[in-house]
């Protein structure tokens, strides 16, 4: 009895530690300089305008392909189905919007804690260089990555529930 107590303990503990809740936002409302999630591949070329350079890469070895289009060191991905749905910001020249509140690389941190609670609670509990939104109806996460409370880069990846 005394083992199967352990184990139970154990294991809510384990599941608390690594259960890591975040503020949920609707893919409609996240905008790269006024370009929103899901919206077609015409449409961001006419928005950017032609990138420097485009990658094609395999999601997984024979898997689909997506497109990786640079302007400069910013990385807007492009699936399968030809949609806007993912990016990598590292310059401040490219404006991440989720709703009302707008980031960039180079801002500070602070603005996070009134606009996204749950997310910044996770992020100081956890004292980690991630914070993290989930994209409603999606399996991705826009991470933030932080050094000394300023954004360094803002990326979008797929990631388990």
């Amino acid at each position: 009895m005394g083992m199967r107590l352990f184990v139970l303990i154990l294991l809510l503990y384990s599941n608390n530690l690594y259960s890591q809740v975040y503020d949920s936002i609707e893919i409609k409302q996240v905008q790269v300089n006024g370009f929103t999630l899901g919206a077609k591949k015409d449409d961001l070329v006419k928005h950017f305008g032609e990138p420097q350079k485009v990658v094609t890469v395999e999601s997984a070895p024979g898997k689909d392909l997506y497109s990786n289009y640079y302007y400069q060191k910013n990385r807007l991905r492009v699936s399968p189905l030809s949609t806007f749905n993912g990016f990598r910001l590292t310059e401040d020249n490219f404006v991440l919007t989720c709703g009302e509140f707008t980031v960039k690389p180079g801002d500070s941190l602070k603005e996070f804690a009134i606009n996204f609670p749950v997310s910044f609670q996770t992020f100081t509990k956890h004292t980690t260089d991630k914070f993290k939104l989930r994209i409603k109806g999606t399996n991705s996460t826009i991470i933030f990555k932080i050094k000394n409370g300023i954004i360094t880069e803002i990326e979008v990846k797929e990631e388990a529930p």
